[in-house]
């Protein structure tokens, strides 16, 4: 029961947009804490970090130093 909890918690926190630097390193953190050894992703999921990736990019360009890849 509480693999489940955490995974739906989990996709909440994947499904909102950070809004600082300190939401994409929750994100990140909690895709490391979810890719142990043994728990039950075994692959960072493709999706979270382009979700990760996308809330970098907002919060850069709002920043005074343009983003330059």
């Amino acid at each position: 029961m509480a693999d489940r909890m955490e995974w739906e918690l989990a996709e909440t926190l994947w499904s909102i947009s950070a809004s600082s630097l300190l939401g994409v390193v929750a994100k990140i953190d909690c895709v490391i804490e979810m890719t142990g050894p043994d728990v039950f992703l075994q692959e960072i999921p493709a999706k979270v970090l382009r979700l990760v990736l996308s809330d970098l990019k907002r919060i850069i360009s709002v920043s005074p130093e343009p983003y330059r890849p």
